[in-house]
């Protein structure tokens, strides 16, 4: 597709709402609202028998009959045991995925024009299968996409580029110090965090660890659980069982959550007819109720910034992104460690997609296809990424007769990396060697996830046990994997390329495109 027939635009496809945004007619990122001028579009969809709908009004429907609704989608991506049947079809989470992509294409082609291609934001720390997922979901929308971002880069590049410390506006007279700041991105489902040191015209991801089952809301599942007991224990009925009662109660306490950001307490009305009840919850309540999981946040904060060799004082900011980042709890919590507030001056829902629509026009200008008419907002700049996972090979441990995870490429190591181990056939006349290319810390290779393999086949005859046989790894900066298997002895070799192959095959993306495509969707 030819980029220069249309707008690029950056999406920020969350758990809870998702973005699109652009970049305007004067160069500068911008949100693309939906027909009503929201900014945010709720990563909801309810399916009608006329069509689906996405967004505020699929929530709302959503509480009536919480069976035809489908919503955190993207703690699904990658997930083959998920789906959700429609019209004799069951989607998986890329297919749902989609519904709301075209959603937000179709609310920004009407006010922007037509949509030549996307980048699509992830969490840093989604892996090999979920990367995949999101850009077939981009795909099965209709939408070239172009490249996938890392969610803290993002929330970087929107943060430097607003503070002219990045682009053609920054210094370049060689006196602009490096900046180091850490990216604590608590989203609605998704936690990441990001040490990254920039200047004008570089970033570099030093180091990254995040969980992609952690964000805003478990705290709103706090509550709920919290308020469902309360109910519990004075009217001798569980509000949980009742799937419609469920949503709207989940509906009210992510309320009561986001009221407890601004007020100490919140009285919330539980139940229904004459079997109503008032709760008082305080935000002190609240954190009591929440204190692990911010517990948790902090563990990985404070592991990323050992990974990167550093400590508070050599850090110049902490940027807060992601709509929980705002609970008073988390810049409560950086006080305590740093001695200082961090930076919460980013728009938490619309950083992400903002800094999407800024590494957009960089991927348009390192290709050449950014529209000329429009100004980019920023010369060239290098972007230097880590692994999130590291990269390993399974391998029979002979001490043990068990099967174990040997790293080939640990976690935050900067990319593009090569290397290159010797390794040793396990048995007397081998004629083959299999590398299984693993991806996650576990030292066993079922916990990890198989992501390829490469086989060396036809090994020279009558090669005895404990023969050599070199393995390469190559991880590129734009995802890909190249493994090779050279036997020295005989010279035989075996390379295989591994980019973003699980999931979703060519002829299922097909198919599910123009199923898409057929609905409509509102």
């Amino acid at each position: 597709m030819n980029q220069s027939n249309g707008r690029i635009i950056g999406i920020d496809l969350g758990t809870t709402n998702s973005v699109a945004a652009h970049i305007d007619d004067t160069g500068r990122p911008a949100v693309v609202p939906d027909s009503d001028g929201n900014p945010l579009t709720p990563s909801v969809v309810f399916f009608d028998d006329d069509g689906v709908m996405v967004g505020r009004d699929a929530r709302w429907y959503g509480q009536s009959d919480p069976t035809r609704m489908v919503a955190e989608v993207k703690r699904h991506m990658g997930d083959r045991k998920f789906s959700f049947g429609y019209r004799g079809r069951n989607l998986p989470a890329e297919a749902v995925s989609a519904i709301i992509l075209k959603k937000l294409k179709q609310e920004a082609e009407a006010r922007i024009g037509p949509i030549a291609g996307a980048v699509i934001a992830v969490p840093f720390y989604f892996d090999h299968t979920r990367r995949k997922a999101t850009k077939d979901a981009g795909r099965i929308a209709g939408l070239d996409v172009l490249d996938i971002v890392n969610e803290p880069v993002a929330a970087t590049l929107c943060h430097a580029y607003g503070r002219r410390q990045v682009g053609d506006a920054a210094p370049l007279d060689g006196d602009q110090p490096s900046r180091r700041v850490l990216v604590y991105d608590l989203g609605g489902g998704t936690f990441d965090v990001a040490y990254v040191a920039y200047d004008a015209r570089r970033f570099r991801v030093v180091a990254t660890d995040g969980d992609v089952r952690l964000g805003g809301t478990d705290w709103t599942g706090r509550l709920l659980y919290f308020v469902a007991e309360e109910y519990l224990a004075r009217h001798a009925y569980d509000l949980r069982q009742d799937l419609s009662l469920r949503q709207r109660l989940i509906h009210e306490c992510e309320e009561a959550k986001h009221a407890l950001s601004k007020r100490p307490r919140v009285t919330l009305p539980v139940g229904q007819d004459s079997k109503r009840m008032d709760v008082d919850i305080t935000r002190e309540k609240f954190e009591e109720l929440t204190a692990d999981l911010l517990l948790r946040t902090e563990a990985t904060t404070c592991d990323v910034l050992e990974a990167a060799k550093s400590d508070w004082l050599e850090l110049d900011e902490v940027i807060l992104v992601g709509g929980a980042s705002r609970m008073p709890m988390v810049p409560s919590m950086f006080e305590r460690l740093a001695g200082w507030r961090p930076d919460a001056t980013l728009p938490p829902g619309e950083a992400v997609a903002l800094g999407a629509a800024i590494h957009a026009t960089i991927v348009g200008q390192q290709a050449g296809t950014a529209p000329p008419s429009r100004p980019g907002p920023i010369g060239p700049v290098e972007e230097i990424n880590v692994n999130a996972h590291s990269l390993g090979i399974s391998l029979l441990d002979r001490a043990t007769g068990r099967d174990r995870t040997s790293v080939m490429i640990p976690r935050n190591t900067a990319l593009p990396h090569r290397v290159t181990r010797r390794f040793r056939t396990v048995s007397d006349g081998q004629r083959s060697a299999l590398v299984e290319v693993l991806e996650g810390e576990a030292p066993e290779p079922e916990a990890c996830v198989p992501i390829g393999q490469c086989r060396l086949d036809q090994l020279p005859e009558g090669l005895p046990a404990g023969s050599s046989i070199e393995v390469t790894y190559a991880y590129e900066a734009n995802g890909r994997v190249r493994i090779t298997a050279r036997d020295p002895v005989g010279g035989r070799f075996a390379e295989t390329e591994i980019f973003l192959s699980a999931g979703l095959s060519p002829t299922e993306i097909e198919s599910l495109r123009e199923f898409v495509a057929a609905l409509p969707v509102m």
